[in-house]
């Protein structure tokens, strides 16, 4: 027996359109450029962080998160091709950063 208000069928949306919807909503924007990955025995949490800051806790179940890791990787592989150059990631660009502002390159006073 059907109750009063049970879920109906909807139509299913288009990706352009999920994220028009989205986009015209009041879903919270949020940035950030720091991130903490962890887990637990049946989720990933990830900690968003805008300049040392806290921003969001975002926890996925394995698989949302196994399939958001490849979509991703597969969006930045779009975004290297087109660019034709990599992005470096976050270590990387320490790294480089470190090698730059070696004591060898600063200026005597």
């Amino acid at each position: 027996m059907r109750r009063k208000g049970s879920l109906v069928p909807q139509k299913s949306l288009s990706p352009d359109e999920r994220l028009e919807r989205a986009l015209n909503s009041p879903t919270p924007r949020i940035y950030a450029n720091t991130f903490l990955a962890s887990m637990t025995s049946g989720d990933v949490l990830i900690l968003l962080e805008s300049n040392g800051s806290p921003v969001a806790v975002l926890n996925l179940s394995l698989t949302v998160a196994k399939t958001l890791g490849a979509a991703l990787s597969g969006t930045i592989s779009t975004i290297e091709a087109r660019m034709e150059r990599p992005i470096m990631t976050s270590s990387e660009l320490e790294q480089a950063l470190k090698a730059f502002v070696s004591p060898a390159t600063e200026t005597k006073k």
